[in-house]
């Protein structure tokens, strides 16, 4: 999956392609650029909102790193007893 650095390069030739297809007399090229550019900034734009929203509600972690926390405080508990 593409970050959104990645995307820009795409964005910069899907922009490219319909000014100078508009300027050569093609005007459905510079339609069709703008969709594509539209589509990529809305999918920034959701995937910008998805992780947002795991970092605020403070998404669960994943069973190996849930494993790793248990078996380190295992490991102090032992520790500590001795």
């Amino acid at each position: 999956m593409l970050g959104i650095i990645g995307q820009m390069h795409y964005l910069l030739y899907g922009s490219f392609i319909g000014i100078l297809g508009a300027r050569m007399g093609f005007l459905i090229l510079d339609s069709f650029a703008s969709i594509i550019i539209s589509i990529f900034i809305v999918k920034a734009g959701v995937e910008i909102f998805i992780n947002t929203v795991r970092e605020l509600t403070d998404e669960a972690c994943d069973e190996e790193t849930v494993n790793k926390i248990y078996n380190i405080i295992n490991m102090q508990n032992r520790s500590n007893e001795n």
